[in-house]
């Protein structure tokens, strides 16, 4: 949840710790990578889907242009 959000439903705003400011941005970029090298590797990579683990064989935008957003 944002500041924003926060500030619209009467919530105290926390002011976010600047350890943590990037890391979803930077966890994002790693799922991506390792989606990426799984697909290169072994063609496919397991994920766990409406109670089912499903064999993904490829990354929606992976050869767009636009970069992806997770």
């Amino acid at each position: 949840m944002n500041n924003d959000n926060q500030e619209k439903r009467g919530q105290a705003v926390r002011p976010r710790d600047q350890d943590f400011v990037g890391a979803e941005a930077a966890m994002r970029r790693a799922s991506f990578i390792a989606r990426r090298r799984a697909i290169e590797t072994s063609g496919s990579y397991a994920v766990y889907r409406d109670g089912k683990i499903v064999h993904v064989t490829e990354i929606p935008g992976l050869y767009d242009d636009e970069p992806v957003e997770n």
